[in-house]
């Protein structure tokens, strides 16, 4: 069975009721091959921090997430912006298709993320160790469609807000994903000229982000595309939900977005 993982967010997910199009293009991929969904939702907890008067802090792209803020963010991403999403698919595919879900009740293991060298505070990763992610195999068997928040638990049960493309990326591997597919609000990465690239490799991306071409939230987004190539053994694909034409264009094998290659992966190219 060939399962593609894909991550949502940007504008999608902050409008979630307005774009029909994209959910009926989801679940057309659904159809044609099964999907797991990952999505963030950093529109909507942002939007509540302001209501709480509560300063949002990203450093590098990634979101600093204090102890005493990361029961927010969790009842924003798992709570509201997951009903609102599977509500959105559901009501697309007329049926309920869409099963909502947490990185921890996928079945993965998460911990900590110390990795930064700065204090993200509660901010996650899924474990070396995630497990068999048993729930998700056991959906798509049933030809539900798993959306999952980003967010999870440790092991001592203590909640954790995980980077949306980290996540999405440890899935892609811990499933053995045929391709991850990352939408944003623009169609690829794009080079000096503003031009998108249609394939990059691990050191052009190193080139790109040192001189900068690559900068802000995009560098964890194509790191997070390096882990997933070399963990699922498989192509990412980074490319726009605007564009009408992406479902069909990755249900058929056409190229579209920008592809990202390990040196390691070996599964064909979309």
């Amino acid at each position: 069975m060939s399962v593609t993982v894909i991550k949502v967010g940007g504008a999608a997910v902050d409008r979630a009721h307005e774009v029909p199009q994209l959910w009926q293009g989801l679940v057309r991929l659904h159809q044609a091959q099964r999907i797991v969904i990952v999505h963030g939702g950093g529109g909507a907890v942002d939007e509540l921090f302001g209501m709480l008067g509560i300063p949002v802090e990203k450093q590098r792209g990634i979101r600093v997430t204090p102890a005493e803020h990361v029961g927010h963010v969790v009842s924003v991403l798992a709570g509201s912006v997951s009903a609102e999403l599977c509500g959105a698919i559901n009501r697309a595919a007329e049926q309920t298709l869409a099963v909502g879900m947490t990185v921890t009740s996928a079945g993965l293991v998460c911990e900590l993320d110390d990795s930064y060298g700065f204090d993200v505070g509660r901010v996650g990763r899924v474990a070396n160790d995630a497990g068999e992610a048993k729930a998700l195999h056991a959906l798509l068997d049933t030809e539900l469609l798993p959306v999952i928040a980003c967010v999870g638990l440790d092991r001592d049960g203590l909640a954790l807000n995980i980077n949306g493309d980290d996540a999405a990326a440890s899935v892609a591997g811990t499933i053995r994903a045929d391709r991850l597919v990352l939408l944003t609000d623009v169609a690829g990465i794009l080079d000096a000229d503003g031009m998108i690239l249609d394939e990059v490799r691990e050191t052009r991306i190193t080139q790109l982000i040192e001189d900068g071409t690559i900068h802000g939230g995009m560098i964890p987004k194509v790191r997070a595309a390096m882990t997933a190539s070399a963990a699922a053994r498989a192509p990412v694909v980074i490319a726009s939900w605007k564009d009408p034409d992406v479902f069909d264009a990755i249900a058929q094998g056409r190229r579209v977005g920008t592809i990202i290659h390990s040196p390691i992966s070996q599964k064909s190219t979309p």
